[in-house]
C-alpha cells in the first residue's frame, strides 16, 4: 500500500524536478522473504509509469539473520529489477559489514546513534569519520539519520555526506505538505 502510494506520488508530482534524487520506502523483514517481492513491487511502479530509479528500498541488516538464502535473493532480485536498494540503520545493533560486500547497496543510512555518540569521545568521532569514507570508497552513497543540531549538519557537510536527514531539516509531514516544501 505504501509502495503504491509512493508511485502514485512519483507519477503526479515528479519530484525530481525539484532536485529530489529518490523517494524511499522501508521494506519489512516479512516483505524481504517473499521471493516475488521484485516482480510485485515493478509492476506497480509499471502500473504508475514510475522511474525505479527513483525509489530507494529500505532494508535493515537483521533481514539476513532469518532466511539469508531468501533474503539476499529477495535483495538481488529487486536491483536488477532496476530499484536503489540502501542498508537501514548501519552501525546499530548487530551490524555486518560483510553485508556491505555482499549485496548491491546503493545508498547505505547510518543510524543516528553512531552520529549521536559523535563529539562524545573522540574514539566515536573517528570511528563515524572513517565509515562514512569507507562507504563511499565502495561507491555507496551515505545518509546520516538523526541530524538534529547545526553543529551535527557542518560536521556531516565537512565529511562530505551525501544525504543528511532529521528534525534539523523537517519533522514528519503529510503527502501534501512534503509537495509543497519541494516546490518551494
Amino acid at each position: 500500500l505504501v509502495f503504491e502510494q509512493v508511485c502514485r506520488f512519483c507519477a503526479e508530482v515528479h519530484p525530481e524536478q525539484y532536485g529530489v534524487d529518490f523517494i524511499s520506502v522501508n521494506l519489512s523483514a516479512v516483505q524481504c522473504m517473499d521471493i516475488n517481492l521484485p516482480h510485485r513491487l515493478s509492476e506497480i511502479a509499471k502500473k504508475h509509469g514510475t522511474n525505479k530509479r527513483r525509489i530507494n528500498l529500505e532494508i535493515s541488516g537483521a533481514i539476513f539473520s532469518f532466511n539469508e538464502e531468501i533474503a539476499g535473493s529477495v535483495v538481488n532480485g529487486l536491483r536488477k529489477a532496476g530499484f536503489l536498494i540502501s542498508l537501514d540503520d548501519f552501525g546499530k545493533h548487530n551490524t555486518d559489514f560483510n553485508d556491505l560486500i555482499r549485496y548491491p547497496f546503493s545508498v547505505v543510512k547510518i543510524d543516528r546513534g553512531m552520529l549521536w555518540s559523535a563529539g562524545v569521545e573522540e574514539k566515536r568521532d573517528i570511528i563515524l569519520r572513517n565509515l562514512i569514507r569507507m562507504i563511499q570508497d565502495m561507491k555507496c552513497k551515505v545518509v546520516v539519520e538523526g541530524v538534529e543540531t547545526e553543529a551535527q549538519r557542518d560536521m556531516l557537510i565537512k565529511l562530505n555526506v551525501e544525504y543528511l536527514q532529521g528534525f534539523l531539516y523537517s519533522l514528519p509531514m503529510s503527502e501534501d505538505e512534503y509537495a509543497e516544501t519541494i516546490r518551494k
